[in-house]
């Protein structure tokens, strides 16, 4: 089963600012791409920070770029992100109201968490959260298991960005010590590329998209997931 990561894409609102604008057609015609390039994808997760400043029209643009592409798509809160604007717009939520939910695939599961702390740039995963992965982990059983987010749960020996990290790291490995299921967690926050291995339990992050002086990136972690197994690699739409 072939899954696509995206994530921080940080969109504005388009109206009334050219910066914001051309951002907007630079997001657009790269999720055009991936729909393309990967229209054999079961589907995508986008990692957080879906807009910059949690606008209600940056959600509205971005679920009508969604709306295009050949597969699903699950969405996730970051830092930048407004949970009760993103409701307003895309609707879901589970029973405490965050934006978590469960993708069935072919003999995985993907599980997607929100980590969203309003008025923070770091990120948690309350009692609630966890208790809702909990019981998510549960009902998979011995159903291999990965883990999207945003925050990064772990170090990654960065002193600026260390700080807004998950805030409840440990809480959040204790309760995937008791669930070997659990494969490999996703997250995004910190605007590269990233793998490493902590506790047994194997972690990466992915780059945003940017329009740099060298020309744009639109970076797109593609995850082949065969019989419980990983295979990842980078590319550049």
């Amino acid at each position: 089963m072939r899954v696509i990561q995206l994530t921080d894409l940080h969109l504005t609102d388009p109206t009334g600012f050219d910066a914001a604008r051309k951002h907007a057609e630079f997001i657009a015609d790269g999720l055009r791409a991936v729909g393309e390039r990967f229209s054999d994808a079961a589907c995508c997760v986008i990692t957080g920070d879906l807009t910059d400043r949690g606008e209600e029209a940056a959600y509205h643009l971005l679920q009508d770029q969604l709306k295009a592409l050949p597969f699903p798509v699950l969405t996730l809160l970051g830092n930048h992100d407004a949970r009760a604007a993103y409701l307003r717009v895309f609707g879901g939520g589970d029973e405490n109201g965050f934006v978590q939910s469960v993708f069935h695939g072919d003999a995985v599961r993907l599980i997607a968490l929100d980590t969203h702390l309003p008025e923070s740039d770091a990120g948690t995963l309350c009692n609630a959260r966890l208790d809702w992965l909990r019981a998510r982990l549960t009902e998979a059983g011995d159903t291999p298991v990965f883990v999207f987010m945003h925050h990064p749960p772990c170090d990654i020996d960065d002193p600026l960005l260390d700080p807004i990290q998950l805030d409840n790291s440990r809480e959040l490995h204790q309760v995937v010590r008791d669930f070997p299921s659990v494969r490999h967690i996703f997250f995004g926050h910190i605007h590269r590329d990233l793998f490493l291995r902590q506790q047994q339990l194997s972690l990466s992050s992915l780059d945003c998209p940017r329009q740099d002086a060298d020309g744009p990136g639109f970076p797109v972690a593609v995850i082949d997931l065969v019989d419980g197994d990983l295979r990842l690699k980078k590319v550049l739409v």
